[in-house]
């Protein structure tokens, strides 16, 4: 019954315009009302969100690569072609 009732609230049954006609009129109409501030409002939210988890993917990336190499023999500290962000 929430489906059916969030579908109908959804569809536009009064004929009326959308705020806005695509990505950049809705950009510039927030910048409009809000300067540059209101564009990237929410940022820091989302940063505090996004990079602990960065940090922990590639960590474990890292930490998994160089244990699988050292047990298929291959030595990690002479691998050519490779970057590392922190060598050992």
């Amino acid at each position: 019954l929430q489906v059916a009732n969030q579908s109908n609230t959804t569809t536009n049954t009064t004929n009326t315009a959308p705020k806005y006609t695509g990505m950049l009129d809705c950009a510039r109409q927030v910048y409009k009302e809000g300067g540059i501030r209101s564009l990237f409002k929410g940022t820091g939210a989302t940063l505090i969100r996004d990079i602990p988890g960065s940090i922990a993917y590639f960590g474990a990336y890292e930490v998994l690569k160089r244990e699988l190499m050292r047990l298929q023999g291959i030595d990690t500290t002479t691998t050519t072609g490779t970057t590392t962000l922190f060598p050992v």
